[in-house]
């Protein structure tokens, strides 16, 4: 639980200083860049802090891969 109030400290401070000068100055590009980019990490950090067993994606990728060239690992 400590991990997630520092999580939530973080992107307060990451927010207020990225995200709203981009607002204020209707910075679109960055915008539609940075928002889903906070999104994703802000989920994969909570669910982190709340002990979700992560894939790894190094194991992702060559099934990928091996899905693509019917290959069998």
């Amino acid at each position: 639980m400590n991990s997630f109030l520092i999580f939530i400290i973080l992107y307060a401070i990451m927010i207020c200083f990225d995200l709203i000068p981009a607002f204020k100055k209707k910075e679109k590009k960055v915008l539609f860049f940075s928002i889903p980019v906070y999104i994703l990490t802000f989920t994969f950090d909570v669910m982190y802090s709340f002990g979700s067993n992560q894939m790894n994606p190094n194991q992702v990728i060559i099934d990928f891969i091996g899905s693509i060239f019917h290959i069998k690992s």
